[in-house]
């Protein structure tokens, strides 16, 4: 209990379980705590495993958190992860963030790729760097520049500059992209249009697709509908897909109803159910999600 650790060297590792506090200046912290984990540093790495209240803030490279409820996480740098939180708030500026499993989440995304993995209703902006949400719930995650990950929090938004966001299994999801590649897997009721780079779509029915300037190709579909231009679109077993393609690739796996439209990169929906995806420029990916809208 009540563990508290604070050095500018190279490595500390507090394994506490209640109240545990780490902060330093230095390489490598790790806090494993269960109620109360707080950890901040302007170094390298922190990782915090705590159950409540873990709230890791730090300008350095690296911060994991894996707790389950109210887990705050504010950094301006490169990474930062949160598994299994509820409630947890995250502030990121520079690279990666990452959410999964997450629901009443909303993601904006910008130039690269935003990852939504397992959410319902979560909503993430993203900006220029990678942002993900992994089964969380009502997640809030503002990033910008660098890496942020959640894993099965509640409660959580995330928004994100500059680099990657993704989609999963969301549920009632809106995903805006711009610039890189967006991806969506399983998805029924999807509409997918894309731009610049290749698309595909896998396990779909009613699925139409007309191709110019590269290859396209349909595997094992019915009725599907494929519009794509200047590179390679692909369809695989959907149902009711719409796909219209332009320039950069573009895939949907195992959807029925998806609608996807992207601009300048890739972008592939998979296992989504009423999603709508709108990217421009990087990449976005949504994996298994019902009611997503993206744009």
């Amino acid at each position: 209990m009540g563990v508290t650790s604070g050095y500018n060297g190279n490595y500390t590792a507090s394994y506490g379980s209640i109240g545990v506090t780490s902060g330093y200046n230095g390489n490598y912290t790790a806090s494993y705590g269960r109620n109360n984990v707080t950890s901040w540093y302007n170094g390298n790495y922190t990782a915090s495993y705590g159950r409540n209240y873990v709230t890791p803030g730090y300008n350095g490279n690296y911060t994991a958190s894996y707790g389950s409820s109210n887990i705050n996480l504010a950094y301006n740098d490169k990474y930062t992860a949160s598994y299994g939180s509820s409630g947890a708030t995250s502030g990121y500026s520079e690279n990666t963030a990452t959410s999964y499993d997450s629901s009443d989440a909303t993601s904006g995304y910008s130039d690269n790729a935003a990852t939504t993995y397992d959410s319902s209703d979560a909503t993430s902006g993203y900006a220029d760097n990678t942002a993900t949400t992994y089964d969380s719930s009502d997640a809030t995650s503002g990033y910008s520049d660098n890496t942020a990950a959640s894993y099965g929090s509640t409660g959580v938004t995330s928004s994100y500059s500059d680099n990657t966001a993704t989609t999963y299994d969301n549920s009632d999801a809106t995903s805006g992209y711009s610039d890189n590649t967006a991806t969506s897997y399983e998805s029924s009721d999807a509409t997918s249009s894309y731009y610049y780079n290749t698309a595909a779509i896998y396990g779909s029915s009613s699925v139409t697709s007309d191709y110019s300037d590269n290859t396209a190709t349909t595997y094992d579909s019915s009725d599907a509908t494929s519009g794509y231009s200047d590179n390679t679109a692909t369809t695989y077993d959907s149902s009711d897909a719409t796909s219209g393609y332009s320039d950069n690739t573009a895939a949907s796996y195992g959807s029925t109803g998806v609608t996807s439209s992207y601009s300048d990169n890739t972008a592939a929906s998979y296992g989504t159910s009423d999603g709508t995806s709108g990217y421009s420029g990087n990449s976005a990916a949504g994996y298994g999600s019902t009611g997503a809208t993206s744009e």
